[in-house]
Order: structure tokens, then C-alpha cells, then sequence
């Protein structure tokens, strides 16, 4: 990303440098089928707005502010996050999930086989990039491959892959900017189709 280059430019690179992202095998994304098995296995609803983050569940990922605006969102609308992911603050995690009484709204997989990961960009609504240590974002590059639209945080490496009001919107780290472009998004689904 052109973030990571700025970030190696100032530690003291001084000779040329260029930008090549990793790539996504676009086969494996576009138009993903989906398993009906799928919402039973992991006891995800059905008919109700999804949101996705799929990453290691560590502090620099900013779960907790999802889990935050999630909170708030459900005092308006119905919504449900799938977190998958899995390795340090996943306990911790679910305690504060527990705590705001997000019990079947934030469904926390754990590690997912590939099949079943391409599943849930097939299945969810809107993809949330959430990490404010990003150098490139493969996990929003997978969902934009799968056609999703992208709530992403205003950091590093994000804003090269969302357009804000394009193909997503850019959030502060606040769990009232995100919880009002949660909202936002879901209110106009022709924006949130051609997104």
C-alpha cells in the first residue's frame, strides 16, 4: 500500500520504491454460494442484516468498537455481526458481547474452514474493516472481491481501498461514527446495491 511505502520512506528508504498489492484469486470470492447448512451450524439468523469482520480478534482490530456500536444499533434496528476469527481476545471479547447482552447478535466462529469463510462474504450484508494497523487489508480486499460494501476506519491502508460513498464509508475509531454508518448504509439499499 502507498501507506506502507510513506511508513518506509520515513524510517529512511531512499531508493525507488513501488507499490504491488498482493493479489486476490477473484474465483474464489465472486459470487460465493451459499450452504442454507451454514446459518444452522453457526447459529446465524436468517432475513436479517449481516455485517462481517473476519481477523485476528487482538486490540489493534477494534472488535470491541464494533461490539460497542452494535450495542446501539440494536436499540433502532434489528442486525446481527459475525466475528471470525480467533486467537488472544476472543474470551474477552465475548465477556463484553455478555456484557452488552449481545448474546445472538454478535456470533463469534472462531478459526473457519476456507469453504465456509467464502460463505459468510456470500452471506453478509456489509464487510467492516475495523483495524487501525492495516498495511494493506487483505480480509476488506476478499470482501470487496465478493461484491461487498465496506465500512472501514480512517486509518493507514483502508482509505486507498474504500472510496468514501463509493464502494463503502470511512468511519472515526467512535462507536457513534460507526454505529451511525451502520445505520446509514442499511437505509438506502439501492446506495448499498450499487455500493
Amino acid at each position: 500500500s502507498r501507506a506502507a511505502v510513506k511508513m518506509i520512506r520515513d524510517l529512511g528508504l531512499t531508493v525507488p520504491a513501488e507499490v504491488i498489492s498482493n493479489g486476490i484469486d477473484l474465483g474464489k470470492f465472486l459470487s460465493p454460494k451459499v450452504n442454507r447448512n451454514i446459518y444452522e451450524k453457526y447459529n446465524i439468523g436468517q432475513a436479517i442484516p449481516t455485517f462481517l469482520f473476519v481477523g485476528r480478534l487482538e486490540k489493534d482490530k477494534n472488535i470491541d468498537l464494533i461490539l460497542r456500536a452494535l450495542a446501539i444499533i440494536l436499540n433502532e434496528q434489528r442486525i446481527q455481526v459475525i466475528i471470525v476469527g480467533k486467537v488472544k481476545d476472543e474470551n474477552k471479547l465475548k465477556r463484553l458481547a455478555d456484557r452488552l447482552n449481545l448474546q445472538d447478535k454478535a456470533i463469534f466462529t472462531g478459526r473457519v474452514p476456507d469453504e465456509d469463510l467464502r460463505q459468510f462474504y456470500g452471506l453478509a450484508d456489509v464487510y467492516i474493516g475495523s483495524g487501525t494497523a492495516e498495511l494493506q487489508g487483505l480480509a476488506v480486499m476478499e470482501a470487496m472481491a465478493g461484491g461487498l460494501p465496506i465500512l472501514a476506519v480512517n486509518a493507514v491502508a483502508l482509505p486507498e481501498l474504500v472510496k468514501d460513498g463509493v464502494n463503502g464509508y470511512l468511519f472515526a475509531v467512535d462507536k457513534n461514527d460507526l454505529a451511525g454508518k451502520m445505520l446509514g448504509i442499511l437505509a438506502d439499499k439501492n446506495k448499498l446495491k450499487s455500493m
